[in-house]
This record gives C-alpha cells, structure tokens and sequence, in this order.
C-alpha cells in the first residue's frame, strides 16, 4: 500500500468528512466504467471542486478528455483505496466511542451518591428552595 496515497486520503476525508462517501461512490463508478472510465454526470453526491481535488490529490486522473468528455479513472486499485476509507472509517468510529464514553464517565462522576443524599438532606430541610 502507497503510503504517501494512504496520507492523501487521509488528509482529504480529514479536510471534509463528506469525501469518505464520495469516494466510495468514485470507486463504485469505476467498477461500473472500467474503459475509458466514469464521468462527472456518474457521480450524485460530488461536485466539480471536489473531483479537481481529488485530481489534484493524485487519487483519480483524467483517462480521456476532449471537448465534449472527461473520463476519470482511479488512480490506485479499488480494494487499496477501499481499505484506506476502512481505516478512516474505524478511526473515526473509535474516536466517537471514545468521547461518548470521557462524556458518560464525567456525567457519572458528578453525581456521587454523597451528592445525592446531601441534595435529598436539603429537600427535606428546605421544600421552599424547589419553588
């Protein structure tokens, strides 16, 4: 696997989370239109700034171009850059499971049982202060 490809896709899904989808559904048109390659029209969710980025990036490039057509092609194999969006994806998810469970242990944290039962103490003492 093309480290320097890995670190693009990478710092491209980081830029813009929505890249993620795009390029699985750029994968999924190159499946479909292996020669001479997909156009921009085969693609619902991306638009021109996002395809002259990943051109840019070196992840696609233009396999034929005239005045009337541009055909891209991947330029890394379906299953390596597949298995990048894999990565991002678990990265991520991991991430979002780790911050779930800081927020539930700080939420827990601030309710001590001694809390409890000093703020139910003061109910009964004070009924006027729920008002």
């Amino acid at each position: 696997m093309n480290l320097e490809m890995v670190e693009r896709v990478k710092a491209l899904c980081a830029k813009n989370p929505a890249y993620e989808t795009m390029l699985r559904e750029v994968i999924k048109a190159d499946e479909i239109h292996p020669d001479p390659g997909f156009e921009f029209k085969d693609l619902q969710s991306v638009q021109g700034g996002h395809i002259a980025a990943m051109v840019t990036q070196g992840i696609i490039f233009k396999s034929y171009e005239s005045n009337q057509y541009t055909h891209f092609r991947l330029a890394v194999p379906h299953e390596e850059l597949e298995s990048i969006l894999d990565d991002i994806e678990l990265t991520r998810l991991e991430s979002e499971r780790t911050n779930l469970l800081c927020t539930q242990a700080q939420t827990q944290s601030q309710l001590t049982p001694a809390l409890i039962l000093e703020f139910e103490a003061l109910v009964k003492t004070e009924p006027d202060l729920l008002l």
